[in-house]
C-alpha cells in the first residue's frame, strides 16, 4: 500500500515500503542516515524474533506445566478412589503420592 510523505521542503515523495523509505533516507540524508537507519531496522527485526522466540518458549512451558497438573489429578482420583473402597491400600497411597511429588519436583 502505498503512502505519502510530505517533506519539510514542500515536496512529496510516494513510499511503497521500508525499502522506498531507506532508498528516500539515502538519497536526501546520504549514507550514513541510511546506514543509522537499517541498525534500527535490523535492532526491530532481531527484537522481533526474540519476542517471538520468548513466545514460543513460554507457551511450551504451559503446555508442560497443564500435562504434568492432569497426571496428578489423575493420581489424586486414584487416591481417592483407593480411600474410599472396603480395602484402602496405604502403599498404595504412599506410591501415588511419592510419584505427584516427583512430578512437581520435576515442573520446578
Amino acid at each position: 500500500m502505498a503512502q505519502t510523505i510530505y517533506l519539510p521542503d514542500g515536496t512529496t515523495e510516494i513510499m511503497f515500503g521500508r525499502d522506498s523509505f531507506q532508498k528516500l533516507v539515502a538519497e536526501r540524508l546520504g549514507y550514513d542516515a541510511e546506514k543509522m537507519l537499517q541498525e534500527i531496522i535490523d535492532e526491530a527485526d532481531y527484537t522481533k524474533v526474540k519476542v517471538q522466540t520468548d513466545l514460543v518458549s513460554y507457551e511450551s512451558s504451559l503446555e508442560d506445566n497443564t500435562s504434568c497438573f492432569q497426571e496428578i489429578l489423575a493420581k489424586v482420583e486414584k487416591i481417592q478412589r483407593n480411600i474410599n473402597s472396603k480395602r484402602m491400600s496405604k502403599d498404595k497411597i504412599l506410591e501415588l503420592l511419592s510419584n505427584i511429588e516427583a512430578e512437581i519436583h520435576n515442573q520446578i
